[in-house]
């Protein structure tokens, strides 16, 4: 700083407001020792102890010094040597005071040693805390939280280091100057290469300045608090000095002469001025923290003064905002630079890399040198030129919307080489777009060197120039069906949109198109998957299982409720019961009645994916009603009205299907020659509500289609009376069910909705299995009967469900789709009790279970029925 700048920062302070700060500070001192000596209720006594051959006055090498207790006077001397260690107490309240004359603790010539002031400690003279002098090299100090290293007297420090080199201190308590005119640290003489940090929590204050160097070369680093009651928080010497600051300076910096650095940090707050002074002095942005910076307050007349260079270091991001007239050099060298201000400074990019949407002077990116413009997609200004050297890159963002990073300068752009590296941002670009990503009014010349995109196998980037513009250009060069590694489903989406291509697709359909076309592998994959609509094939089974549900309820009431036939049949071979129990059934109506049920049922199945197909998830929920109108002996015949519900989920997709289904049926069941017979038939009719989703062009579409099943069932069973109380009944069961859909067109996805054809699907399958039942006698005087089912079923019909649909932008164009593909035999097994609740009604539970490799289903289903 100029000496009449320095001059008119002194005469700021006024006579009157000196003699305050004077008065301030001076009781700062007995308050601050008073408090610290007051958190130990029973003080230990004073002693301060030698473990060595020296003495507490002349300490010898590998000496080690203590000092505990309140009231300390000695003075610790340590002339030459190395390897002292003295430590100031020992988490108690300790006090070193000695009388004034020389600081509490001096190394004179001692190299490698340590001074530690513990938590809870205080130490103060008049004429500081800590001395290195006369090359006391290497040394630590180190003022721990909690602990005070002062200086009480005029014009004093806490800590001093004169003519000495390497030595670290740092600072987690207090470093203060507690007397008039005092300084918190000062370094002198010729010293250098000295470290002083002072950490979060940690503070170095004083009456006039906080830290002062006398001496160049040497760096201070601030977490913490640095505080200058003259109004300077900081003063420099005539050498290079190093500042790095996160935490909080106040008073101003004053660097002087020199070569200066000042380092910002994320939570850097300076109040006052910070005059650089005379040398070259570099201002830098640092750290690993993201932070801002205002150019409103960087050159003459403002907070930051006599800057000769900006520069941006460590991993961080800054951003500089506002408006300045500086136009040193500016150079990133790591992390990123963000302008969205005015910078006339020309930026040279060594690392790290430039953005932002304000204006620089010029570029010149060098080797490992980047510039990415905008916050996102932006522009970043350039009033002069910009220059692309080898081993530069020149990062693009580009959008679907044809939107991009771009270079605007009025000078020239000067291309040596480097890469322009493309960055994607969300997804639907369309192949065949064109995008300026460099303009200069001055001209281009030269080219650059490579090109790097995203990475789709069907389309290529490549670049163009003219006399003032560089042009990123998207383009396709080859079909979908070129792809490897497709399932037939993907196949066959390739095929009709590689067709429609050749067909000269238009509006939204070629949109999508040239959307997927630029995806990666991957994503075209995926985008296969989202127009493939593979729903629609797996809902014609799902139709097919909801109409099996509610079959299977009315033949499970209907026609194996263990009713009268069950009764009868068993009686047939028996003798006349003896027993309470058979007393009890006995006493039963033997005559056929007619009876009523109705009940409730609930299922849910996984289907494993496929090498062709997704997986799939059902759930559905039903209740029915039933009624037994025609009774013979030995035969019996009803009617059964249900309605369920249910959803169809694509496993790892949003895909789904809705239905809502109605249900009417006819079950007969009889006996002959020992064996119980049984029939069903059921109509359902099913409303479907379907979602597909398009992730690629962000759209769903959606579609309502109706279908109808018709099931038939046929089965017979064998029951045998064992010696146990036991009935085992071999069954076999054949049913068939018959699904026809109607057309369905979809709607919310312009160009990618399906039209998909009416169709049918056919399931047939085969059943035998063993049921066993034991009744028991209830509390109530009513019985119970518990089963048991094991049984295997196998699908004849064994094939997955198809459909042919065609996007709504190419109706000429069909494709077939296949369903995932089940099991064909599973394992049965499944539990029940009937509870007789008076002579006349009674509760059916049951749990059936279906088990096979990729697929499992389970089936819970409640009844009660009564006669009358």
């Amino acid at each position: 700083m100029p000496i009449g700048i320095q001059t008119r920062a002194h005469d700021a302070v006024t006579a009157t407001v000196l003699r305050k700060r004077l008065l301030v500070t001076t009781a700062l001192a007995p308050i601050m020792l008073g408090g610290l000596l007051s958190l130990a209720p029973e003080p230990s006594l004073a002693a301060c102890t030698v473990a060595g051959t020296g003495t507490i006055g002349a300490l010898n090498s590998g000496d080690v010094a203590t000092c505990t207790g309140l009231g300390n006077t000695d003075h610790i001397n340590a002339t030459g040597g190395s390897n002292v260690t003295v430590k100031i107490g020992d988490g108690t309240a300790t006090s070193l005071t000695p009388a004034a004359g020389i600081p509490a603790i001096v190394y004179d010539g001692t190299s490698n040693s340590t001074v530690t002031f513990n938590d809870q400690s205080a130490t103060s003279t008049y004429s500081g805390a800590v001395l290195l002098s006369n090359g006391s090299n290497n040394n630590s100090v180190t003022v721990a939280a909690g602990a005070v290293a002062g200086g009480t007297g005029n014009a004093e420090a806490g800590i001093v280091i004169d003519n000495s080199n390497g030595n670290i201190v740092n600072v987690r308590g207090s470093a203060a100057g507690i007397g008039a005119n005092t300084t918190g640290l000062r370094i002198s003489g010729t010293s250098a290469g000295n470290v002083v940090t002072v950490y979060q929590g940690g503070s170095i204050t004083a009456a006039h300045t906080g830290v002062q160097f006398i001496a160049g070369g040497n760096t201070l680093i601030n977490a913490g608090t640095i505080f200058g009651g003259f109004n300077l928080g900081i003063s420099g010497s005539s050498g290079i000095d190093t500042v790095v600051n996160s935490g909080t300076i106040s008073g101003g910096i004053n660097l002087f002469d020199g070569d200066d650095v000042l380092t910002l940090e994320a939570g850097s707050t300076i109040t006052g001025f910070v005059f650089a002074g005379t040398g070259t002095d570099t201002l830098r942005f640092g750290g690993n923290a993201n932070a801002t910076f205002d150019l409103g307050t960087l050159g003459a007349a403002q907070r930051y003064q006599e800057f000769e260079q900006l520069a941006k270091t460590g991993s961080s991001v800054w951003t500089l905002t506002g408006t300045t007239a500086f136009n040193g050099a500016t150079t990133v060298d790591a992390g990123g630079l963000i302008v969205n201000g005015a910078l006339p400074s020309v930026v040279t990019v060594n690392g790290g890399y430039l953005g932002g949407t304000g204006t620089v002077g010029g570029i010149v990116v060098n080797n490992g040198g980047m510039v990415a413009p905008g916050n996102s997609i932006g522009t970043l200004n350039v009033s002069g030129s910009v220059v692309f050297n080898a081993g530069s890159t020149f990062q693009v963002e580009i959008n679907p919307s044809g939107q991009s990073d771009k270079i605007a300068a009025t000078g020239t752009a000067t291309l040596n080489g480097g890469t322009v590296q493309i960055v994607p941002l969300g997804a639907g670009f369309l192949a065949n777009t064109q995008y300026t990503i460099l303009t200069a009014t001055g001209g281009v010349s030269g080219t650059f060197a490579a090109l790097t995109t995203s990475g789709s196998p069907l389309v290529t980037g490549q670049l163009s120039y003219d006399a003032n513009n560089v042009y990123f250009l998207l383009q396709q060069i080859g079909g979908f069906g070129t792809l490897s590694g497709l399932t037939p489903n993907q196949g066959a989406v390739a095929g009709a949109l590689d067709q429609a291509q050749l067909g000269g697709a238009s509006g939204p359909l070629a949109t999508a198109i040239n959307t997927l076309a630029a995806l990666n592998t991957p994503g075209i994959k995926a985008g296969l998957d989202d127009l493939a609509g593979q729903i629609h094939a797996d809902g014609r089974r799902f139709v097919a299982d909801q109409a099996d549900m509610f079959q299977s309820f009315m033949w499970n009431a209907g026609t194996q409720s263990r009713g009268e036939i069950v009764r009868m049949t068993a009686s047939a071979y028996a003798p006349e019961p003896t027993d309470p129990i058979g007393k009890a059934l006995n006493r039963r109506r033997t005559a056929p009645v007619q009876s009523i049920w109705f009940g409730g049922y609930g299922n849910w199945d996984k289907v494993a994916a496929s090498d062709i197909a997704f997986g799939t998830n059902t759930t559905v929920a039903g209740a029915a009603l039933g009624v037994d109108l025609w009774q013979l002996p030995g035969f019996a015949a009803g009617l059964a009205v249900g309605a369920s519900t249910g959803q169809l989920r694509m496993a790892a997709r949003a895909d789904r299907i809705e239905a809502n289904t109605g249900h009417a049926g006819f079950y007969a069941r009889g006996e002959a020659g020992g064996f119980n017979l049984a029939s069903a038939i059921s109509y359902s009719f099913a409303a479907l509500d379907s979602s597909r989703t398009i992730a690629f062009v962000g759209e769903t579409a959606t579609a309502s289609s109706r279908a109808n099943t018709f099931a038939a069932s046929l089965g017979i069973a064998r029951p045998f009376q064992t010696g146990w109380g036991l009935v085992a009944e071999p069954f076999a069961k054949a049913d068939w069910y018959a699904t026809r859909q109607g057309s369905l067109s979809e709607a919310g996805a312009p160009g990618v909705n399906q039209l998909v054809r009416g169709g049918s699907f056919d399931l047939g399958y085969g059943t035998a299995g063993l049921r066993g039942s034991q009744r028991v006698m209830m509390p109530n005087g009513h019985s119970a009967q518990f089963g048991a089912t094991i049984a295997v079923r196998h699908e004849f019909t064994g094939s997955a469900a198809t459909t042919t649909a065609a996007l709504e932008g190419a109706p000429g164009i069909p494709f077939a789709i296949t369903g995932v593909e089940r099991a064909r035999t599973v394992a049965l097994a499944g539990a029940e009790v009937r509870w007789d609740l008076t002579a006349a009604t009674s509760f059916k539970a049951s749990y059936e279970g279906a088990f096979a490799p990729g697929y499992d289903r389970h089936t819970l289903r409640g009844l009660i029925r009564t006669e009358f």
